[in-house]
């Protein structure tokens, strides 16, 4: 079970990190007088993409960081 505490406070900071790359490639594409295009069709289905983009990612950043401390927590409570 440690192990998954220490795997877990890996890979979740890589995906948030990853998550966050993918938005300042578009930020700096947008910044550098590019086209950012998200389609959103008639039945808004890109709809969901763009709020999961800008809306989702303060959330979880909180999320990640509260399971990377209690991971943490969990992994040095399990050493002793």
């Amino acid at each position: 079970m440690r192990v998954y505490h220490i795997i877990k406070m890996f890979v979740l900071p890589f995906m948030l990190g990853i998550y966050i790359l993918f938005l300042l490639t578009i930020a700096a594409a947008h910044y550098a007088g590019g086209w950012v295009v998200v389609l959103v069709d008639k039945y808004e289905e890109g709809f969901f993409e763009v709020v999961l983009l800008t809306a989702v990612l303060p959330f979880a950043s909180y999320v990640t960081f509260r399971e990377v401390v209690a991971a943490y927590r969990e992994a040095r409570y399990k050493k002793k």
